[in-house]
This record gives C-alpha cells, structure tokens and sequence, in this order.
C-alpha cells in the first residue's frame, strides 16, 4: 500500500478515534470535539499532505516530470532543496511525537516500544522488499545499540518527564567524544571536550527538577539512553559499518525482547491501537523514511539545525495535550544542551567539508 494512503489512513482513523473519546452535546446529542483534540487532528491533517509528497514509491510520475534522457535534471538546486528541508521538518515534526503518544498508552514501555518497532519493522521491510540482514561485528554493535536506545529512552519516557527524557537523550555528542578518543585513542579538540563539559552541567541542571526516586531513575534511563545513542551513532559513522542492516536488526531485536510483554497487555481500545499505530508506522518508521529522502537533498548543517525541533516540540506537545509540566532547570538545563550539541555539529560539519583551493 502506498504510503500516501497509509498516511490519509492514520488521518481519518485519529479523526474516529478522537469523536469517540469526547462527549456528546446534551441536547443534540451530537459528538464533541474539544479544540485540545481539534489541534491535534489538525496537526496530523496538514502533516498527511506533507506526507503524500514524500510517497515510498518510486517517484515516477515525478521522475517523468523532473528528468530528461541521460538523467538531466530540469529542476533547479533551490527546488530540490526546498522539498529536502521540508522532509527533514517533517521528519522532526514525527520525531517529536514520541513522548506524547508513548504517556498517552496505558502499556509497559517494552510492550509500547515492541509494538512500534513490530509496525516499523514490518514498514520497513516493505521499502527494503527483503528482510535479510548483512551481519557483521558492526551492524551487531549498532542494531544493539539502536534497541537499547529505544527502550530506555521509552522507559524514562513512563519514569520522568518527557522534557527530561528527550533533553537528556540529545547529551549523546557528549558520548561520543568519549567513544572516538578511546577508539582512536587520539585526544578530542579543545572545542570538543569545552563542549562536553558545558553538556554534564546542562544534565545537571535538567536532573536538579526531578530529585524524587521515580523521576531520578527516569532521568538515569534517559541519560544512558543518550550512551546508546551516541554509541549507535559512531559505530555507523565508520566505513565498515552498514546502516540500514543496523536499524533493520535494531527494530527486530526491541520487538524480540519486549514480544513477552505486550502478549501480557489486556487494554486494546480503539484510542490505544491507534496511538500504537501511529507511534509505530508514523512517528518511527515513516520518519525514517523522510530522513532518507531528505538528507540526500540538503547539507548536514542543515540537518543539525532542522533535527533540533525534536527536543523543542516533544515536551511542548506533551504539556499542551498531556497536562505536564515543565520545570525551569529542565528549560536551562536543555538550552545548554540543545546549544551545546548544535554548537559541536556545526564545528564537526566544518571540519568534515572539503576546503576549497
């Protein structure tokens, strides 16, 4: 099925699902939907258009409309930027859904993350039309370390604020200055390691919000989440490794280990099978496949930049139609570590550029 149906799909069926949880009018009888849903639908209508832009098929028609014989492109450079930057948007826009969906289901945080990763797998596998996987100690080490960031950035989701979990995630730079000097046994630039000290005191301050035994655990969870993380994210930056084998093993080893979990989960309401949906199809595996699209359009500066909504949206989205509040060391906390993580990309993405003669 394309994915521009699939996404029209999961439109209609928030639509459904959202009149059914609201109350009705006392005299007409008639369903109600309050502006708090009312937004969220809405968000979700304006995104599926995004979505049907950005089709898994092979681009056909637009192939036929953008490129001539031996491969001559009409389109102009702007053109095709401008539909990167806003896959990659949209890819944060999905990104940032995660903390609000994952609060909202009445689930274990292993059976809510087995049961998106199943969903994402399953799409996945569709767009790679194989489900083989190219084992190697890389691919192994990264489809690791892509399940344990997934299920303990799920589980500090359930333990602490979805602001702590998603800021403390995005401390991974700070990790992987760790992981090459230790790998290269070579010692980081001065920038590199100013950076890393200005992240241990942005998660200090994030962590000085919640010193209560759950929130704190929470707050572990999510930091050793943003350690698999970083580590996912240095291993596949190596030229052995393999990517797409990596986050294809990653996604069968999370639904492998929570599988027990969520055959245990006895609430499968229509609001909780859509969330599930959407967590699974939506916010992670359609995301991916936006990234892919958009990252071969645009700079990787421009990625950094765009990616940094994620940890700005998630818990704004969460306060708005969740409830939860938003402490203020978490707010300076995640600046620090919002600017400081952009602060090292853009060095990074300087560096790595080709200079010019």
């Amino acid at each position: 099925m394309p994915l521009t149906r699939i996404a029209h799909f999961f439109r209609w069926a928030l639509f459904l699902i959202l009149n059914r949880r609201n109350n009705t009018h006392a005299d007409t009888g008639q369903k109600l939907i309050t502006p708090r849903y009312a937004a969220l639908f809405s968000f979700f209508n304006i995104t599926s258009h995004l979505f049907s832009v950005f089709s898994a098929q092979p681009f056909s028609a637009l192939f036929q409309t953008l490129f001539i014989k031996k491969g001559e492109c009409i389109m102009t450079r702007k053109k095709e930027m401008i539909k990167g930057y806003a896959a990659v948007l949209s890819t944060a826009l999905l990104w940032s859904l995660g903390g609000l969906f994952i609060k909202l289901i009445p689930w274990s945080a292993m059976s809510i993350n087995a049961g998106r990763c199943l969903i994402a797998l399953g799409l996945k596998a569709s767009v790679r039309k194989s489900v083989k996987i190219r084992l190697n100690a890389y691919v192994i080490i990264a489809g690791a370390s892509f399940a344990a960031n997934s299920i303990l950035f799920t589980l500090a989701t359930k333990y602490t604020t979805s602001a702590n979990a998603i800021l403390l995630q995005y401390s991974a730079p700070l990790f992987v200055v760790l992981f090459s000097w230790i790998h290269t046994r070579r010692r980081p630039p001065m920038t590199s390691m100013l950076t890393a000290f200005v992240i241990i005191g942005g998660v200090a301050l994030c962590c000085l919000d919640n010193l209560g035994g759950g929130n704190m655990l929470g707050n572990l969870l999510a930091l050793l989440s943003g350690v698999f993380f970083a580590l996912m994210l240095y291993v596949n930056s190596l030229p052995e490794a393999r990517p797409d084998d990596a986050s294809f093993f990653g996604f069968l080893l999370s639904v492998l280990l929570g599988l027990p979990s969520l055959l245990q989960e006895t609430v499968f309401t229509l609001p909780v099978i859509g969330y599930i949906l959407i967590l699974g199809a939506v916010q992670l595996g359609l995301a991916y496949l936006l990234l892919e699209y958009g990252i071969r359009r645009v700079s990787p500066l421009s990625v950094v930049f765009l990616s940094a909504l994620e940890p700005i949206l998630n818990p704004v989205w969460v306060a708005i139609f969740y409830g939860e509040k938003i402490g203020f060391y978490a707010i300076a906390g995640g600046i620090l570590v919002l600017s400081a993580s952009i602060f090292h990309s853009v060095l990074d993405a300087k560096r790595s550029s080709p200079q010019k003669p």
